[in-house]
């Protein structure tokens, strides 16, 4: 039996949207982030570092699974199925950035704490440094928790 047109088609499509979701992750991390760090650089401020930095390793999971949800939306998968893929890749999504938001927030807190608390003696500013940024990773861990909680309906 020899395929069709139709049957390499449908197998073609979305490996293509993948493989397009993939590529373009690593284009954008390569070109576009990296301009961005250039640019970032050049201010004196440090969070717009953090900023780009956080978002360097993420960019092409996101866009790995954009391509694979786009795959997912021409396939002819079985209703159940697409939909528990569909709801993974969401939840993946959510944790994803709930983590990049927690290490952003981390890292600021942190940069913030040491530029404000430069009269304290250094065994106190490390301390309340690193309670106050896991402190501010644990909150944004918990709102990205009731956030996919509240996707996934329960």
């Amino acid at each position: 039996m020899t395929p069709t047109f139709a049957s390499l088609t449908a197998i073609a499509l979305p490996a293509g949207l993948a493989l397009v979701g993939v590529l373009t992750g690593f284009v954008l991390q390569r070109t576009v982030l990296t301009r961005l760090a250039r640019a970032a650089a050049r201010t004196r401020s440090r969070g717009d570092d953090m900023v780009v930095a956080a978002l360097r390793g993420p960019v092409v999971l996101w866009c790995t699974m954009l391509g694979l949800y786009a795959a997912i939306e021409v396939t002819t998968l079985p209703p159940k199925l697409s939909g528990v893929v569909e709801r993974g890749l969401v939840v993946l999504l959510i944790i994803s950035i709930t983590w990049s938001v927690a290490q952003l927030a981390g890292d600021l807190v942190r940069h913030r704490a040491r530029a404000a608390g430069a009269d304290l003696p250094s065994t106190h500013l490390i301390t309340n440094t690193r309670l106050i940024s896991n402190l501010a990773k644990a909150v944004v861990v918990t709102i990205g928790g009731l956030v996919r909680l509240e996707t996934l309906g329960t």
